[in-house]
């Protein structure tokens, strides 16, 4: 497997011209994504960047999920012009990957476990971050994945963000926080006490 990435590296490096995409071994899925995670986790400057990584980290962990999504827009529509491209570019791929999920079993979770780590870091190799931050990294590549068109729209232009949030999963957590407001004692964040 390190062998074929390292050969198809070789290949890439000298330019798509003398590329046969027909030959079997850029058919292999597996080493097409190992040779699309090395070449991020290659890159001098990672992908979310390291002068923003611990703005992501921190947005993450926000608890009302409405200031969580709407604070990793802003961090991305601040990326560098290319990063940001790069990443509208893959996480639309990944979008597509996950829309063929009963064929190909890679979900939304499953795609961010396999790519998180490899995106969403520092360049430099800080063990604490890489196991304290990973549950992090996961889940903002998963809500990339998710919500790509959401947060690959400009403001103003994309659907309200509270149908973002609002799917038939959520409409029975809805139904239980009217019940309890009802009784007066609405425990959720205030962005969902308005819609109760």
């Amino acid at each position: 497997n390190n062998a074929a990435i390292s050969s198809m590296q070789e290949e890439l490096n000298k330019g798509m011209a003398d590329i046969d995409i027909q030959d079997d071994k850029w058919r292999d899925l597996n080493v097409i994504s190992s040779l699309l995670k090395s070449f991020f986790r290659k890159l001098p400057e990672p992908l979310f960047t390291n002068d923003k990584y611990a703005d992501f980290i921190e947005a993450n962990r926000k608890e009302d999920p409405l200031d969580r999504l709407k604070t990793l827009k802003r961090l991305i529509h601040d990326l560098p012009e290319h990063h940001y491209e790069t990443l509208k570019f893959l996480s639309a791929h990944l979008k597509t990957v996950a829309e063929n999920s009963e064929k190909n079993k890679m979900e939304p979770r499953n795609l961010a476990i396999v790519f998180g780590p490899t995106l969403v870091r520092t360049s430099e190799d800080n063990m604490t971050h890489m196991v304290t931050h990973m549950p992090d990294q996961y889940k903002i590549v998963e809500t990339l994945i998710q919500h790509h068109d959401w947060f690959f729209t400009e403001e103003g232009a994309e659907e309200p963000l509270i149908q973002l949030l609002v799917t038939q999963q959520n409409l029975r957590v809805l139904g239980d926080l009217e019940r309890i407001s009802i009784a007066g004692n609405c425990l959720c964040p205030p962005s969902l006490q308005r819609l109760v």
